[in-house]
């Protein structure tokens, strides 16, 4: 019989969120992986494979021991004052604990550390059975999922995702007997809930994908199955010379509604193709799950790809069911559209005084007036139009008491880009009312006109600000305002915008419009909290965080500015005279911090030794050679002039002795160090690389 055997646990439930479908099975591999590996069931060779549909989670593993390997374990017995007495004789604590192990009290071996000395062995722990160890391991990895929101059912004290149907467990051809989340474990499985009603026999794990496609009619593996529908879209859209408008995300989401895909093409009518396209793709992708099509220019066609769950025999009264339900939308949307346009844009101002933003901060009108402000000093600031900002400001928010946004939410800022167009708004001030929720999500992008960022900073400063004033601040899971996200938005426009913005000066202007009691803190906290934003967006682009660290101990005020410090520190880290010079930073910061009161200038007079003369000398050359660099803000050049200090530095530190007797020799050197480290420090402190 082979040592190891092909693993499958498999858990079947109600419809699973399709949207976190595939983010659930792949943690589920993961941690089970974990599991295993732990308990030294299989090896880094072992091959894992996930299954995701609908109505299953399921992990298979080629290779897992049918059996732990035997171990030597340490075991540590009672401290020695408590295993001998005064005349040096066992206790019954010793004699216990060498009964225990199997052991003479004579053969047992004492270890020691610096918190005491008790009795120690080493024994043989023979391995266990796969079968006995593999449900703990399972039950774990449940546990571990990430799950935001557990549910029960019935009267049964389990919790899960959604209400679990049936488990499989099987260790090649056998069943590994226990009960996950109250269900008791076995061989069958179930395939489609429409085309394959009975239950399926597993008769070892080896089988269960070709059983599940064969008989089941279940594609079960969610990469498979992505692909099979992407492929089957392309094709259908090749039929009208068109192309798929693919999002990703809706790819994985209707990857994670089926489990039989099957695609079909429908028709919308043409009435509604004068409505802009981004309403048509809203109703189409967000709504309905749908693919739009559109032409080689990227123009919208009458088409829409639907995927079905099933193979039916009649095909088009699916698309006929299908395109009366995106009439129906569409109908409602059109409506919508037409209502809104008979009232200018400004004339919904009053509504929004009836909309609230938070209740200590007011209505969205009250938001809107202090975002007013803000472009006022932004604009003129930044030299962009006032006239233009302002009048975008006004306007920014009034699509949202719209018909067509109210049904729509994920509109906001498009339909008041094309109701302002409608209105004879110019295009600055329509792109403005769009790109101010720019960027929406990680990696989208940043606004593309001046008076959009001005307008999109002064919203983002606005909430971050009014949130943090009244201690609605974000923690853990929690950011039901999405504070961090704006944030970071607003980190990305300084920097990724090329826009050299003090953050502590439009906090200072942003705090002061808000009629309240203001903690004297709160523009230090809200400074941190969006540089804080910083950390991931730099460690996504590879830059190690102690690079972020080193930039954040001189505390640059302008983004712009901090990303300039930032590459260039990343930049000096891989010098060869990086290490040495780092080293020396941290050994200065050191000596600095034990001697509180010392001063920066240095007496030629008292410089001895040849070594301390020469970083003296070098030091001279770099400080009147980097001036002018420091003040163009050419921290890359500065950082490479001030490398040419690592031979004078290492030199002193191998032969001058710093804390020397002589006060005054001390302080003199002392005050030559405070000098390297004052130089570095118009970067940053690069002693935290260490």
């Amino acid at each position: 019989m082979s040592n190891t055997q092909p693993f499958l646990f498999e858990i079947g439930t109600e419809e699973l969120p399709p949207k976190s479908l595939h983010k659930l099975a792949v943690a589920l591999e993961k941690e089970l992986i974990a599991q295993l590996k732990k308990q030294k069931l299989i090896d880094n060779a072992a091959d894992s494979r996930i299954y995701a549909t609908p109505r299953r989670l399921a992990v298979f593993l080629d290779r897992v021991a049918i059996k732990q390997p035997d171990q030597v374990v340490d075991r540590r017995g009672p401290a020695l004052k408590q295993a001998y007495d005064e005349q040096g004789q066992p206790t019954q604590a010793a004699i216990g604990f060498a009964k225990s192990v199997g052991f003479d009290v004579q053969q047992l071996q004492t270890q020691k550390s610096d918190k005491g000395e008790w009795l120690f062995c080493q024994v043989n722990q023979p391995g266990q059975a796969a079968q006995v160890l593999l449900p703990d391991c399972v039950d774990n990895a449940l546990k571990a999922l990430p799950i935001p929101k557990r549910m029960r059912w019935g009267n049964l004290e389990a919790e899960f995702i959604r209400p679990v149907k049936w488990v499989i467990l099987l260790l090649g051809d056998e069943v590994i007997e226990t009960q996950i989340l109250s269900v008791k474990s076995d061989r069958f499985t179930q395939g489609h809930r429409f085309h394959a009603i009975r239950k399926l026999r597993l008769r070892n794990a080896n089988e269960y994908e070709s059983l599940l496609e064969q008989e089941g009619m279940v594609v079960a593996d969610f990469a498979r199955r992505r692909q099979e529908i992407l492929t089957s879209i392309t094709e259908l859209a090749a039929e009208k010379d068109a192309q798929v408008l693919l999002d990703n995300a809706l790819l994985d989401e209707v990857t994670g509604l089926v489990e039989l895909p099957v695609a079909l093409l429908g028709n919308i009518d043409q009435e509604f193709m004068q409505l802009p396209q981004e309403v048509l793709i809203s109703s189409m992708q967000d709504h309905q799950k749908y693919f739009p099509l559109a032409d080689q220019q990227g123009a919208m066609l009458p088409y829409f790809i639907t995927v079905s769950n099933i193979r039916s025999k009649d095909d088009q009264s699916i698309i006929d069911g299908n395109e009366r339900v995106l009439k129906a939308r569409l109908s409602d949307a059109n409506f919508f559209w037409e209502t809104d346009r008979k009232t200018p844009l400004a004339d919904y101002h009053p509504a929004l005084c009836n909309v609230l933003f938070q209740e200590k901060l007011g209505s969205l009108a009250d938001k809107v007036d202090r975002i007013k402000k803000i472009v006022v000093v932004l604009a003129q600031k930044l030299n962009v139009d006032t006239t233009e900002g302002c009048r975008a400001a006004q306007l920014c928010k009034l699509d949202l008491v719209t018909s067509m946004v109210g049904e729509f939410p994920e509109l906001q800022g498009i339909m008041g880009k094309y109701y302002a167009l409608n209105d004879g708004e110019s295009e600055t001030v329509a792109n403005a009312i769009e790109q101010h929720y720019w960027p929406k999500f990680a990696g989208d992008k940043i606004p593309s006109i001046p008076a959009a960022r001005v307008l999109a900073i002064a919203d983002k400063v606005d909430t971050i600000c009014g949130l943090f004033t009244i201690d609605q601040i974000p923690s853990g899971d929690r950011d039901p305002f999405a504070l961090r996200r704006a944030g970071l938005g607003l980190m990305r426009i300084l920097i990724e915008g090329q826009i050299d913005l003090d953050i502590p000066w439009v906090i200072a202007e942003s705090l002061t419009n808000f009629d309240l009691d203001i903690n004297a803190n709160t523009g230090d906290e809200v400074y941190h909290f969006v540089f804080d934003r910083l950390r991931t967006y730099y460690q996504s682009q590879g830059i190690d965080t102690r690079v972020y660290q080193a930039v954040m101990q001189v505390k640059p005020e302008s983004p712009l500015d901090f990303d300039k410090r930032l590459k260039a520190v990343a930049e000096f880290s891989q010098l060869e005279s990086a290490e040495s010079l780092i080293e020396a930073n941290k050994r200065i910061n050191n000596l600095l911090q034990k001697t509180a009161n010392h001063s920066t200038g240095v007496d030629e007079k008292l410089l001895q030794q040849a070594q301390e003369k020469a970083l003296f000398k070098q030091l001279q050359i770099v400080i009147k050679s980097t001036s002018s660099l420091l003040q163009e803000n050419h921290y890359a050049d500065l950082l490479n002039q001030l490398s040419s200090l690592k031979q004078p530095i290492d030199d002193f530190f191998d032969h001058v002795m710093v804390m020397d007797e002589n006060m005054d020799k001390r302080q003199n050197r002392l005050a030559m160090l405070s000098n390297v480290q004052q130089l570095f420090r118009q970067v940053a402190d690069v002693s935290y690389l260490k």
